[in-house]
């Protein structure tokens, strides 16, 4: 092949869009091993000069600290990537409620924002001025003080006898269940989700109201009520709330309703006037206006901006080390300030968070789809 011939085979390659992109991408992909492949090199070199190791071998060492609040159980001589899974853990579970939370009441305030009435109106308005322009992390602060100003155990704030309020949390009366009957419990909801998507709208409401009370007369005998008691200086039994736990589930829940009320109000002022009025046209009520007309519509506006808001949920849950919860990044702080392998601890941190936060925008991208498709057919 001549100069001419390869000139014009290069040429028809490079001003192709597709060929063009590939190789820019495949350029821009080397680059960045390279620059990573330095990094590493550079780093490595580093830490031999200071006689320090590098690797992920110290997951494995034992974690030589004991983790105040866990889901699963946990001890000293336990490893740090079990510390880590255990503060994860407590990460997600304390993510998962705020996002429930803060949806609940984002949408009630959201709908208080658009209340005729004047006073739920401004009640509704102020709320979110207040929230939205204060910082989480001072909330957070406040809630915690507030706490910490409660009385003792000993005159702990009481309700019926069953419900204490202190300095050391709140204590609620909690469900005791054998794991035999959540499984059937979980097996009896799916079976009568089934029989009641198969028959008609009229007998829904009458199937659902005796499958509950079946299922209560069922496993009544097998679900137990543990009440909290107070002992010395602290309880016992029941369900327990600490100071730090309610403090970052109260700053995340309070925050992020806000932004998601404001959301919401947003959805449901996009969906058109029209089609308000041709609901109401047709005599529909104002509960099934805003049930089959409104909220199909505006869940598609809503449903993109609200992702955002439960990774920004998930991802703020780390400011739970400045009171105290032991979450993901409360874990891997001791154990970076523990074995010193600080990159590598940033790099788990890293991965931990990416982790759910992707899960959670997927979750909500499949959601999205779903609604995209359902409104299209």
């Amino acid at each position: 092949m001549n100069a001419s011939a390869w000139r014009r085979v290069v040429g028809r390659w490079w001003y192709d869009r597709r060929t063009r992109a590939l190789l820019l991408q495949l350029g821009a992909a080397a680059a960045i091993v390279a620059v990573a492949a330095w990094i590493v090199e550079t780093t490595a070199a580093h830490l031999a000069e200071r006689n320090m190791s590098a690797g992920f071998g110290f997951l494995r060492q034992h974690a030589g600290f004991v983790i105040g609040e866990t889901l699963i159980p946990f001890d000293s001589q336990d490893s740090y990537l079990r510390a880590a899974v255990v503060c994860g853990l407590n990460t997600v579970f304390v993510s998962l409620l705020a996002c429930v939370a803060a949806s609940i009441l984002g949408a009630v305030i959201g709908l208080g924002r658009l209340a005729a009435n004047p006073v739920l109106h401004r009640l509704a308005s102020l709320y979110v001025l207040v929230f939205r322009n204060t910082p989480l992390l001072l909330q957070m602060i406040l809630w915690y003080a507030l706490l910490q100003a409660l009385p003792p155990v000993r005159q702990a704030l009481s309700l019926a006898g069953s419900v204490f309020l202190s300095q050391r949390g709140l204590r609620l009366p909690a469900l005791v269940v054998q794991p035999e009957v959540l499984i059937a419990a979980a097996g009896a909801i799916v079976l009568v989700a089934v029989l009641v998507s198969r028959i008609g709208p009229r007998w829904r409401l009458p199937v659902l109201i005796a499958s509950l009370l079946a299922g209560a007369a069922l496993f009544s005998s097998r679900v137990g009520v543990d009440l909290p008691i107070r002992r010395g200086f602290n309880f016992v039994g029941g369900l327990e709330m600490t100071p730090e736990f309610t403090a970052l589930f109260a700053g995340l829940t309070l925050y992020y309703a806000a932004y998601i009320a404001e959301i919401v109000r947003g959805g449901i002022l996009a969906v058109p006037r029209g089609q308000w009025e041709a609901a109401r046209a047709l005599g529909l009520s104002a509960w099934r206006v805003m049930r089959h007309v409104v909220v199909p519509q505006a869940l598609r506006v809503i449903t993109p901006p609200l992702t955002m808001e439960y990774v920004g949920i998930i991802k703020s849950s780390s400011l739970g080390i400045l009171v105290g919860y032991p979450e993901l990044f409360w874990s891997v702080s001791a154990m970076i300030g523990q074995t010193g392998h600080a990159i590598e601890g940033i790099a788990v941190l890293m991965l931990a968070y990416l982790v759910p936060s992707l899960g959670a925008a997927a979750a909500m991208n499949a959601f999205n789809r779903r609604l995209l498709r359902t409104s299209a057919a």
